[in-house]
């Protein structure tokens, strides 16, 4: 299974080699599963497809942004900040940190676009 991953690549490369690999020199590796789908699906599901990757970015994210929160609320500012905080305070706290979260992850993509061209 782990493997499965890797063969939309392995078959992207061979064949789009010509539109990922042009005589230019200048390689776009990272557009093969985009090339991929973009040749091989009708329209309809090829929406279908990014609606279904939208959704696993925006749940990976919630879980990591639920799981950051909760880590703070219960661990740093229940355990040591405000001790006495009501529950209806420490969800209030946890909303504002996951708010303050995907903005400092806002803030952070131009610098992951400088810093690599890699997608991961």
């Amino acid at each position: 299974p782990m493997f499965l991953m890797a063969y939309p690549g392995i078959i992207a490369r061979k064949l789009f080699d010509a539109e990922l690999y042009p005589a230019n020199g200048i390689a776009t590796p990272n557009q093969a599963f985009p090339l991929l789908l973009q040749h091989t699906l009708p329209p309809g599901l090829l929406g279908l497809n990014l609606a279904a990757a939208v959704a696993a970015c925006m749940s990976s994210l919630d879980s990591v942004f639920t799981a950051a929160a909760s880590l703070f609320c219960l661990d740093l500012y229940r355990g040591w900040l405000r001790p006495a905080a009501s529950p209806h305070e420490v969800v209030r706290v946890g909303q504002a940190f996951c708010a303050l979260l995907a903005v400092l992850t806002l803030l952070w993509l131009p610098i992951i676009d400088v810093l690599s061209d890699q997608i991961f």
